[in-house]
């Protein structure tokens, strides 16, 4: 196994592991954040595991029947929220 697939094997499990979506968003978004920093550096890079980490978790907690359009407008309201909120910090 390359150490660069790390979070690959660990950001899927993040999401089925969390029960208080609402108590524990942010803690899990440091955590993919932390685990990711591992092997990448650049902020896009980081990104882009904590917005692949929303797709799991959003796909994993809707309804049954995925309406797509949905899915991708709730998916780039939660990345905005992060950009803006990096923007702030």
């Amino acid at each position: 196994m390359i150490i660069g697939d790390l979070e690959c094997l660990i950001l899927p499990r993040l999401s089925l592991s969390d029960d208080f979506m609402n108590e524990v968003h942010f803690l899990k978004q440091e955590l993919v954040e932390q685990i990711t920093k591992i092997t990448h550096s650049h902020p896009s890079a980081v990104n882009g595991a904590i917005f692949q980490s929303y797709a799991v978790d959003q796909a994993l907690r809707g309804p049954k029947e995925v309406n797509v359009g949905s899915f991708c407008d709730e998916l780039q309201r939660r990345i905005r929220e992060r950009e803006e909120s990096e923007v702030t910090r």
